[in-house]
């Protein structure tokens, strides 16, 4: 599906990156506001979330790219980290005149936006992760949870996924109006991938504190 935002290329140290650019109010006289930053899943290029850019607030300014060796994005020298390829979406902000980003990863491109915001933590105000990770080893809190995601039940029965709120993000409203809040029991990995508890969800919560994290009992 073409894009009907503005495409532009941008020299990040040596690589350039295919960008695309949905314009929101940022303007003279007007006060800045703070863009989306999306990251696509692993080989998608940015056409890829056309429709879903076309479906969000156009008040909101939505900045895309296709990494190195993806879509309109040249090879890079060698292969690359996840450490190399947020330095470069740094980069990229940064010539595209903006100190900090809302992100939203998808799959693949999740991993790499929780990279993000672990490691440009500066430059992450807000992290949105779609159909992800936390990386190798996945890790559910006990087998319960793991039958509930495993059954298509959930995408049929819209009674069964109102029973169990936290793990699908429809759970009925409680008497104040508000969904049900608890404390996560789900293993949630660092960025480097070693696997721990509760500790790690604290400090992660520190480093990206706008982060909902839903509840899975």
């Amino acid at each position: 599906m073409p894009t009907t935002a503005e495409v532009r290329s941008v020299a990040v140290g040596g690589q350039r990156l295919r960008v695309a650019i949905t314009s929101g109010p940022n303007g003279p006289g007007r006060e800045p506001r703070i863009p989306l930053l999306l990251i696509n899943g692993i080989g998608a290029s940015l056409e890829a979330l056309e429709p879903f850019v076309t479906a969000l607030d156009g008040a909101v300014e939505v900045i895309r790219f296709d990494p190195p060796g993806v879509g309109g994005s040249p090879l890079p020298p060698g292969p690359y980290r996840f450490g190399g390829l947020c330095r470069l979406i740094a980069g990229m902000l940064t010539e595209l005149g903006h100190d900090q980003a809302d992100v939203l990863g998808i799959s693949w491109g999740g991993a790499v936006a929780q990279h993000f915001a672990a490691f440009q933590r500066d430059r992450c105000r807000r992290l949105v992760l779609v159909a992800t990770a936390a990386g190798p080893p996945i890790m559910l809190a006990r087998p319960a949870v793991l039958a509930r995601l495993m059954t298509p039940r959930r995408y049929l029965d819209r009674a069964d996924l109102e029973r169990w709120p936290g793990i699908y993000t429809a759970a009925r409203p409680g008497p104040t109006g508000r969904r049900p809040a608890r404390p996560c029991t789900v293993p949630i990995m660092a960025a480097s991938g070693t696997a721990r508890r509760a500790g790690t969800r604290r400090r992660w919560r520190v480093c990206c504190s706008p982060l909902e994290v839903r509840t899975m009992a």
